[in-house]
């Protein structure tokens, strides 16, 4: 089969596979529940955390077979790293196309920004072509590869205030069952799934000075699209 698949905690990718999805005439399939290992031809949309991508995604592309395949990386307009060369060459994926794409950040409240997926338009040729690419390696920031799960509980603090119903949707939204009542155990990768799936605003976060300090530098809106040249 032919599909394209997405990881999405805040919505940001699930946007961006949805436009996919459309222009490929391809099934959009969220990966949260998704039994279905081997396609055809695969489009895989997933954000990046700590400049990689998540380890629900790595075991996803661990296990997938596919005859060609397309990755896209969504990324808060700060650094990407190399997260989708490092798959590649863990798992010798057969890519003929992939895309740093940027988004919102999740950790911006007020941050709007939207770009054009049209930019995206260049991957809709690449399966069928019959050119494999290698992504090119780009900047690491330096400390990338160091716990970024240790990083992430550090940098991002999430707190439960008064006016909690106990309505448990925050439970229900998060992927790693990594809150009960507000209260986060060691699985949170601090996605904010739960802050945005909360009815009443009471869950809230803070970003630790050096994190907000960083997020206060430009941002990039660079979309990098990778594929193979024409022949």
């Amino acid at each position: 089969m032919n599909a394209v698949v997405y990881l999405s905690y805040t919505g940001n990718s699930r946007k961006v596979a949805a436009y996919l999805s459309r222009l490929l005439s391809f099934p959009c399939l969220d990966l949260h529940g998704l039994k279905e290992r081997t396609f055809k031809r695969l489009l895989f949309v997933a954000p990046v955390h700590a400049e990689r991508l998540p380890d629900e995604a790595i075991t996803f592309l661990r296990e997938a077979q596919a005859e060609e395949m397309i990755l896209v990386a969504t990324y808060g307009r700060m650094n990407h790293g190399n997260a989708l060369l490092d798959v590649q060459r863990k798992f010798r994926l057969p890519l003929v196309g992939a895309a740093y794409f940027p988004t919102r950040h999740n950790y911006l409240p007020n941050d709007l920004y939207e770009s054009p997926y049209e930019r995206l338009a260049p991957l809709a040729k690449a399966f069928g072509s019959g050119r494999y690419i290698i992504v090119p390696e780009s900047r690491d920031t330096f400390g990338r590869g160091f716990f970024p799960k240790l990083r992430a509980r550090f940098a991002v603090h999430i707190s439960v205030g008064e006016g909690c119903t106990h309505c448990h949707l925050c439970e229900e939204a998060c992927p790693f069952e990594a809150i009960v009542d507000g209260r986060l155990n060691r699985r949170c990768i601090r996605c904010l799934a739960c802050v945005k799936a909360c009815p009443n605003a009471v869950l809230s976060y803070r970003l630790s000075p050096p994190l907000a300090r960083y997020l206060s530098k430009p941002k990039s809106e660079e979309a990098l699209i990778y594929v193979g040249s024409q022949q």
